[in-house]
């Protein structure tokens, strides 16, 4: 997870001209506060019907991680004016 953290970082301070594909549209998610791209319980190589249960618990951890996110996204923004 906190390589996810810092490519996001990574993203804030990048010029939006320098970004690749993946980066734009990545940072188009975030900007959008849509994680959908963030891989959780997903994996290429294995795809499979999940339960209704299932997906409640998996969308109750995605809420949980765009809390997170905005959180850690205004201390970056505090952090950035301070220094």
């Amino acid at each position: 997870m906190w390589n996810y953290l810092f490519y996001i970082y990574s993203l804030r301070n990048k010029d939006e001209t320098d970004f690749n594909g993946i980066e734009s549209y990545v940072e188009k998610k975030i900007r959008e506060e849509d994680i959908s791209w963030f891989p959780i319980y997903r994996a290429l190589s294995v795809r499979d019907e999940t339960s209704n249960d299932t997906q409640d618990i998996i969308h109750g951890k995605i809420e949980s991680i765009q809390g997170r996110l905005q959180k850690i996204d205004k201390f970056l923004d505090n952090y950035e004016d301070v220094y």
